[in-house]
C-alpha cells in the first residue's frame, strides 16, 4: 500500500476519534459549564455551532500565559478566559480537553498538510 494513502488512513482515523471526544466534550463539560451565565459570557464568540467546544477545549489545554497575551489584545472576545474556566473545571474536564484536543488538532493538520504536499507534487507518486 502507498505510504500517502497509510499516512492519510492513519490521520483520517485520529480526526474520527477526535470527532468522537468532540461529542463527548461538548456533551458532558461545556454543557455543564454553559449552564452558568457568567461563565457562559466567559466562553468567546461562537462563530459558527460547536465552535464555543474548541474555544472551551484549548483554554483548559493550552498555557494561561498564552490567554491572558491574547486578552490584551482588541480581539479578546473571541477567546475564552482561560482563568476562570480553569477555576471550574473538574479532573474529568481537563483529561477530556486534552483528549479532544491532541487527537483532533495535529490529525486536521497533518491531514491538511498531507494533502497540500500531494497536491504541489512534494510526495513521490510510486507507480
Amino acid at each position: 500500500m502507498e505510504l500517502k494513502v497509510m499516512l492519510l488512513g492513519f490521520f483520517a482515523l485520529g480526526v474520527l476519534v477526535g470527532w468522537v471526544f468532540f461529542v463527548i466534550f461538548g456533551r458532558t463539560t461545556v454543557r455543564r459549564l454553559s449552564r452558568t451565565a457568567d461563565i457562559r459570557k466567559r466562553m468567546g464568540i461562537e462563530l459558527i455551532s460547536g465552535w464555543r467546544i474548541f474555544n472551551v477545549a484549548e483554554a483548559l489545554v493550552l498555557p494561561v500565559s498564552l490567554f491572558d497575551k491574547l486578552h490584551a489584545g482588541s480581539l479578546s472576545a473571541f477567546w475564552a478566559d482561560a482563568r476562570v474556566l480553569r477555576q471550574h473545571a473538574t479532573r474529568y474536564d481537563i483529561v477530556m480537553a486534552h483528549l479532544f484536543f491532541w487527537t483532533f488538532v495535529p490529525s486536521t493538520t497533518l491531514m491538511i498538510v498531507l494533502a497540500l504536499l500531494d497536491s504541489f507534487g512534494i510526495l513521490p507518486n510510486s507507480h
